[in-house]
This record gives structure tokens, C-alpha cells and sequence, in this order.
């Protein structure tokens, strides 16, 4: 390979991981299927760092922090095989994948500055960018974005934590600068602009673990040549001002809100995440060695939440440790606070060997510094579980690592004749199995979803085509098209049309082939209320209403959100007569978070059944004599 050649690669690996930011900030669950190219784009760049330096020898990462992180990335893939809904845990795992690709390529290549320069000089003005986009919204598009930014990301708390992890290390170069450097008013007006993305967020936990940050960057920078209290006193007056002009566009409404949090109030957004962690609790107390599975904490949290308990969406624990603990057992968040730990005390040492005016020094605490806050956020939020983080997490965890190396950071493995070539063969084949992983998965989804568009604009045939190109494609956990051709029979199977359709036997041909289906979704998804709800639908149409009923409880108690299993079981108690406890049933649903066409629902229904069902509830509630029964 030429030099010139050998010079360009870490550009243009610098574009493929750029790329696979860009698409993962567009990536919106597992039925979204952005994070098929973004993780091809990664392999690419972790085959181009990693093979070339195979033509000399290998220098591997050894260091306590190194290995902890190989061993993190080991055992959340060893969950995947103990996991409760393995196609969910399947795409959380790739998306996971951004972090130990990004940290371990750039260091296995031989030459990591020469990835990492043009990575970090990137990815600050990528970061740079959201900040200025978290301004425009805040201040011009809030119309169209909401009161706070957060756009490309779900959560403004994400958004803040994102800024974050440029902000501190602007911050500490800023600090670090010499005056009447031309770069002095640069880093200023860069520290000015991230920090007014920050309050556009209007996250008081990325501005308090921004804080946090900062008091590390003074304390451990404190004997630079600069006079450190004449900088901290520019940036807190730049601050202030930024502050003032960017909460005037929110209606001064931010200041308050971070008072409260000093002044220890109560406000509705603690309530919530305290609710969700004590709600979640019966999940990690039962699940503790081995967990419930890597990304299935959105399909078991409705099993245990509280009714008017908070009004998440219910997808995220809103702490990360926490949540890997209840995902993949308590080693998981053992081997997070590790990776800390080891990260923090490799820090500490090498600062303590580093001269006080090194300009390293300056660059490892404001990464130590970025990734401290990113740590201490995550415990109220959910970064862990964003691709676009992640990669810079493992790009700026790269950079810690070799900015603080040792004589022991490295150790050198030489390959020899046959050798070299197997171990492209296998780091090749590893790429390419991850790359099918994530293709085979993108492809069974999206023709899943031309599948439902072909199904609601009336094309069966064409249906059942994208179904089979479906399962020919999906991996054996990607049960979505069970569902969806056993929905496409129950619905054939309506007593209104099923007669006129199709004889006896076909009847009940369909009707075991829709049992059959729904047995294979329940044995890859035992979480998924939808399984239950359509196995109720199936036993009406048989007239079984037992069945049904018992179907739709389970159906409930999997997802207390899932509101058309309350109708249908709503619906069956007023077949009974059981006027009082299909107002219950439905009255109790409307203490979750609900659409408001679930409410303008079930609210006409109601107001129709309670004078009956106070009549029955007044009834009930007179003690039985000469019986230690009660009638229900």
C-alpha cells in the first residue's frame, strides 16, 4: 500500500463513522432500519484501521481499562443467548456495537493519532452543528419542534448530553490557551456556542452534570501558565450573557426550573424517573444473575407499572446502570462502573506524571471531563442506548486511552507467514457476520412494512408475497410476520364473512394455522401483549368466550397499556352483564398515558354505563350474610 494511499484512509474512515452518526440520529426503534448502513459504515472503518497494521504486527490495547471494556463487550454478547426476546436484543446489540467498534479500531491500527486527530477535529464540529440546530429550534422553529430542542434526538436530555461531550473538552482547551493566541477568541466563541445549545435543551440534568465538569476542569487545571480564575471568570460571564439571551426566547422559564432542583423542590419530572425506578424494581429483583434480555425493558416495564405513576413513554429505565442490570443481570452495570473506575484512576495517573504546563494534559481532562458528565447524566437519562453517543463515547475513550499510554498501554503480537492472512480471514468474516446480522434483519423489516402496506390498501396476494420474502430473510426471532399473517386470518375467520368465504374445514384449518402462529410469536416474544389480544380475537370467532376473556387479562397484565384488550374485555363483561367492572376496567386504563382518541373511546361508554354501575357497585359492596362466599 503507497503512503499516499496509507495517509488518506483515516479521512475517509473519518466520513464512514461521520456517516454512521448522521444515520443513527435518525434511528427510531427496532422497526426502523437506519442502523443497517450506519453499522456497515462502521465495519468499513474498523477494517480499514485494523487490517493494514496486519502486514507488520498487531498492537493491541492490554491495559485494566482496555480489557474491561473487551470484557464488557464480551459479555453483552454472551446475553444475547440467555435473552427473553433475542430479535430485540439482536438490534439493541448492533446498535451497541458503535461503542467498542470505535473505541478498539482506531487503537488497533498502529497508528492511532492518525485516526483520532481527524476523528475528534470532526466530530467537535459535527457536535458544534447540533448545538447551533438546538439554538434555531429553541429560538425560531419552536412551533414546529416543541419548547425544547431536541431534535434529531428522542429526549432534549440526550440532545444536552450530546452537547456535552464537546462542550467540556471546549472548555478545557479554552482554559488551556495562551492569550493573544489567535485560537483564544475561536475557543471562546465555540465554548459560547455549545454552551447556548445546552440551555436550548433545557435539561437541568446535562446543565448540573455540565457543572460537575466544569468544577473538575478548574480543579485539576488550576496550575496551568494561564491565570485559571481570570479564564473561569470569562467563561462565567460569556455563560451568564449566552444564558440570559437564550432563556429571554424560552419565557425565562428555565432559571426557575433549575432553582427547584437546587432548593431540593418536588417538580413532576423527578417524580416520574423515581416512579419508574421503583415501579421497574420487581424486575431487576427477579431478573438479578442473567436479566431479562438486552433491549427488552420497553416490552416488560407495562407489566409493572403503577397506574398514574408518571407518563413516560415507559421505553427507557431513565438510568443506564439500572437498566442493564434489569437487561443482562448485575454484572452488567458491575463492569459499567469498572470501565469508570479504571478509566478514572488511568486519568489521575498519568496527569500526576505529566508536567503542569503539558499541553496533553488539557486535552485528557477535558475528555475525561466530556465522558464524566456523559457518566453522571446517564443516571437520570438514557445516552447508553443512542448510536450517535455511543460512537463518540468510544472515539473519545480511544483518545483517553492513548493520550494517557504507558509503556504497558501496548503489547505487540507478530504474525508470521500463514498467520497474517488468517487473521484477515477471520477479522473479514467477523465483519461480514455482523454485516448480515444487520442486513438479513433491515431486509426482513422493510418488507414487512411493504407487506402492511399491501394488506391495508387491499392487496392479498401481494401480501402474502412480502410475508414470505419476510421469513425468507428474517432472522428465526423476527416473529413480527407470525403476527401479522395470523391478524390477516383471524380477520378472514369473522363469523360475519367466514361462512360465505370458506367451508368448515377450511375454517378450521385457518384457525390452527392462526393458533400455530401466535405459539411461535409467544415462544420469541413471552413479553408482547399484542400476542395475547389477537389469540382472544381468534377465540371469539370460535364463540369461545372463556378463552377470550382469559386472553385479554393476559394481554393486560402484560401491557396495562393496551387499551384495545381493555376494550374487547369491556366489551365481553357487558355480554355478561358485568356493567360495573367494564367501567373498572376501562376507568383504570385512562390512569395510564393514553392517545386522546383512547379518551374520546372509552369517556361516551362510560358516562353510559355508570348509573348501572353504581347500581351493581352499591350491590356488591352489602355484606353477605350466612356465607363466607362472595358473588361476583
Amino acid at each position: 500500500m503507497s503512503a499516499q494511499i496509507s495517509k488518506a484512509l483515516p479521512y475517509t474512515g473519518t466520513l464512514l463513522v461521520i456517516a454512521a452518526f448522521v444515520m443513527g440520529l435518525f434511528f427510531g426503534g427496532y422497526r426502523d432500519v437506519h442502523y443497517a448502513p450506519a453499522i456497515a459504515c462502521l465495519l468499513s472503518f474498523s477494517m480499514m484501521a485494523v487490517l493494514p497494521s496486519l502486514r507488520d504486527k498487531l498492537i493491541v490495547p492490554a491495559a485494566p481499562m482496555a480489557m474491561l471494556c473487551f470484557g464488557f463487550w464480551i459479555y453483552v454478547t454472551l446475553s444475547i443467548a440467555w435473552s427473553t426476546v433475542p430479535f430485540a436484543s439482536l438490534v439493541t446489540y448492533l446498535v451497541f456495537l458503535a461503542l467498542p467498534l470505535c473505541f478498539f479500531s482506531p487503537l488497533l491500527s498502529g497508528h492511532p493519532q492518525a485516526w483520532l486527530k481527524p476523528l475528534f477535529i470532526a466530530f467537535m464540529g459535527v457536535i458544534t452543528i447540533c448545538a447551533l440546530w438546538a439554538v434555531i429550534q429553541f429560538t425560531v422553529l419552536h412551533g414546529q419542534f416543541g419548547t425544547r430542542a431536541a431534535h434529531p434526538l428522542p429526549n432534549p436530555n440526550n440532545l444536552a448530553g450530546l452537547i456535552n461531550l464537546g462542550l467540556l473538552p471546549a472548555l478545557a482547551l479554552f482554559i488551556g490557551v495562551r492569550e493573544g493566541n489567535n485560537k483564544y477568541m475561536a475557543l471562546l466563541a465555540l465554548c459560547a456556542v455549545l454552551f447556548a445549545g445546552l440551555v436550548a435543551t433545557e435539561s437541568r440534568g446535562g446543565f448540573i452534570a455540565m457543572l460537575f465538569g466544569f468544577a473538575t476542569l478548574a480543579i485539576t487545571l488550576r496550575h496551568q501558565p494561564q491565570s485559571l480564575w481570570k479564564r473561569v471568570l470569562v467563561i462565567v460571564l460569556t455563560g451568564s450573557i449566552v444564558f440570559g439571551m437564550v432563556t429571554h426566547f424560552g419565557g425565562g422559564r428555565f432559571a426557575p426550573h433549575l432553582l427547584q432542583i437546587a432548593t431540593f423542590g418536588i417538580d413532576p419530572s423527578s417524580l416520574a424517573r423515581v416512579a419508574i425506578w421503583e415501579n421497574a424494581w420487581p424486575l431487576l429483583r427477579d431478573n438479578m444473575w442473567l436479566g431479562l434480555g438486552l433491549g427488552t425493558f420497553y416490552l416488560y416495564y407495562p407489566s409493572v407499572r403503577m397506574p398514574g405513576a408518571d407518563d413516560s413513554a415507559g421505553n427507557w429505565a431513565h438510568m443506564d446502570p439500572y437498566q442493564y442490570g434489569i437487561e443482562m443481570g448485575i454484572v452488567a452495570p458491575i463492569l459499567f462502573y469498572l470501565i469508570g473506575f479504571a478509566l478514572m484512576f488511568r486519568v489521575i495517573k498519568s496527569i500526576s506524571a505529566l508536567e503542569r504546563n503539558d499541553n496533553h494534559k488539557v486535552l485528557i481532562m477535558g475528555l475525561f471531563a466530556a465522558v464524566f458528565t456523559l457518566i453522571l447524566h446517564t443516571h437520570a437519562t438514557f445516552h447508553m442506548y443512542l448510536m450517535p453517543i455511543l460512537i463518540i463515547v468510544g472515539v473519545w475513550l480511544a483518545l483517553l486511552y492513548d493520550l494517557t499510554r504507558t509503556d504497558n498501554s501496548y503489547v505487540e503480537i507478530e504474525f508470521a507467514g500463514w498467520q497474517k492472512p488468517f487473521m484477515g480471514v477471520i477479522i473479514v468474516s467477523f465483519a461480514a457476520l455482523i454485516g448480515v446480522m444487520a442486513a438479513s434483519s433491515a431486509y426482513a423489516q422493510i418488507n414487512l412494512l411493504k407487506a402492511q402496506d399491501y394488506l391495508n390498501s387491499g392487496r392479498p396476494e401481494q401480501f402474502t408475497l412480502a410475508i414470505q420474502q419476510t421469513e425468507k430473510w428474517a432472522p428465526r426471532s423476527f416473529i413480527d410476520s407470525e403476527l401479522q399473517l395470523a391478524s390477516l386470518y383471524i380477520d378472514l375467520l369473522n363469523p360475519e364473512q367466514a361462512d360465505a368465504l370458506f367451508g368448515i374445514d377450511e375454517q378450521m384449518h385457518l384457525y390452527e394455522q392462526s393458533n400455530m402462529l401466535l405459539d411461535i410469536a409467544d415462544s420469541q416474544n413471552p413479553a408482547w401483549a399484542e400476542i395475547p389480544y389477537k389469540r382472544g380475537l381468534l377465540y371469539l370467532t370460535r364463540g369461545n368466550m372463556g378463552d377470550a376473556e382469559a386472553a385479554f387479562k393476559e394481554a393486560i397484565d402484560r401491557d396495562h397499556m393496551h387499551f384495545k384488550a381493555r376494550r374487547a374485555l369491556a366489551d365481553l363483561y357487558l355480554g355478561y352483564g358485568r356493567a360495573a367492572d367494564a367501567f373498572n376496567l376501562l376507568s383504570e386504563g385512562l390512569e395510564y398515558p393514553h392517545p386522546i382518541k383512547v379518551r374520546e373511546e372509552f369517556l361516551p361508554l362510560m358516562r353510559e354505563l355508570k348509573p348501572l354501575a353504581d347500581i351493581q357497585n352499591n350491590y356488591n359492596s352489602f355484606p353477605v350474610t350466612g356465607s363466607d362466599e362472595v358473588n361476583e
